[in-house]
């Protein structure tokens, strides 16, 4: 299951800052994917990394 949450972030003065998102998936249950995953997209699956 993939996640996305969309962050909008203030501070008491008024002012707003730049909406950034926050991914999470859970890791492969595959050893050799989950190695792949974390040497060449950071952590992230083939199918998340496409789009970011």
């Amino acid at each position: 299951k993939e996640r996305i949450t969309a962050m909008d972030l203030g501070d008491s003065e008024g002012n707003r800052y730049t909406p950034f998102l926050m991914l999470n998936s859970k890791p492969s249950k595959v050893p050799e994917v989950r190695a792949e995953n974390a040497r060449i997209r950071h952590g992230f699956c083939r199918h998340v990394w496409k789009e970011i």
